[in-house]
């Protein structure tokens, strides 16, 4: 998630003049891994595409995983409570575990 905040403006300039153009990161750009590398939207989808072929036949759990994705991105829970569901409900799914890693907030790291 990205947070826009605007540069102050120190000088007036004529009402004709254009606004101040301030640049947003690339949309297809995600997160940082924990590598410090760029993710692309492709990176999340096929990601999201793995973890569906995985619980192809446990589609509770794959709802939960997105259910998980959306209150985090409401902020009704923090990274920490993202690590603990996501580790709890890819339980013995190593890949799954090791890969959520790359979307996660440099800093956190979930370990097997």
């Amino acid at each position: 998630m990205y947070l826009f905040v605007p540069r102050r403006i120190t000088e007036r300039k004529s009402v004709q003049s254009q606004p101040p153009v301030v640049q947003a990161p690339p949309p297809e750009t995600v997160a940082a891994s924990v590598s410090g590398a760029k993710l692309t939207t492709n990176d999340a989808l096929d990601y999201l595409k793995k973890v569906k072929e995985m619980f192809q036949d446990q589609k509770e759990k794959y709802d939960e995983f997105l259910e998980v994705m959306k209150d985090f991105k409401c902020q009704r829970i923090d990274t920490t409570e993202v690590i603990m569901r996501v580790k709890d409900l890819f339980k013995g799914n190593r890949d799954l575990i090791l890969g959520f890693n790359n979307f996660l907030p440099e800093g956190f790291e979930m370990h097997i």
